[in-house]
């Protein structure tokens, strides 16, 4: 790391606590059904469903007969025709009905709704796996929320017993042994906690992502 950043390996490195963040407390109902709008995934299913559907639904028409009706807005200035006025509207229709298809349509019919069946599966087999990949993610947080403040409760009885020690060292009823054993416990307990501290960091871009607050 040291030789990637251009630094020699005897610099010395002051480590900074990171920052705190702030309390991501979600329920789980509430996680996956944020997954289940946002995630780009399922939201892709859905249109894939939905052209599925508009698919069954165009080869279903074809079934029936169908009319298509043409307008159109003639103006003719040679007079060619003395019998029609110069400017007029010309509607005609055309009448379509595939009956000698229908084993055709029908196989078209049958093809466009198991494409909608597959869609519809598999965003529903989708809508599982996010769920129980946000449960999860919930899961870690909360356990990793709990271990940091195991964490931060250690620092405060450290904290504690430090100030009684020196205090005591002071009023000359505690050696100075007594006082440096209290100082090793409380930077201890500062170092311990800065592995919950990181899970509690980790665990909480984990469940953003998740529930696609975060695409990375």
């Amino acid at each position: 790391m040291f030789t990637t950043l251009g630094q020699d390996l005897n610099t010395p490195v002051d480590l900074e606590e990171p920052q705190e963040m702030p309390p991501l407390w979600i329920g789980l109902d509430a996680a996956v059904q944020t997954a289940w709008e946002r995630r780009l995934e399922l939201q892709e299913l859905a249109h894939a469903i939905d052209a599925a559907r508009t698919g069954v639904s165009v080869a279903q028409s074809q079934i029936f007969p169908q009319l298509n009706v043409v307008g159109t807005y003639t103006v003719d200035i040679a007079g060619g025709n003395p019998n029609l006025k110069p400017e007029r509207w010309e509607i005609g229709g055309v009448l379509q009905w595939r009956v000698f298809e229908g084993g055709k349509i029908r196989a078209q019919v049958s093809e466009a709704k198991i494409e909608h069946a597959k869609a519809t599966d598999n965003r529903q087999q989708l809508r599982e796996r996010v769920a129980l990949e946000v449960k999860e993610a919930v899961l870690n947080l909360r356990e990793a929320a709990q271990k940091l403040r195991v964490a931060e409760a250690a620092i405060a009885q450290a904290e504690e017993h430090f100030r009684i020690s020196r205090e005591r060292y002071l009023a000359q009823i505690a050696t100075s042994t007594e006082v440096v054993d209290a100082e090793a416990l409380l930077t201890q307990a500062r170092t311990h906690h800065f592995n919950p501290l990181c899970d509690d960091h980790l665990t909480a871009f984990a469940l953003q992502k998740a529930t696609g607050v975060i695409l990375e």
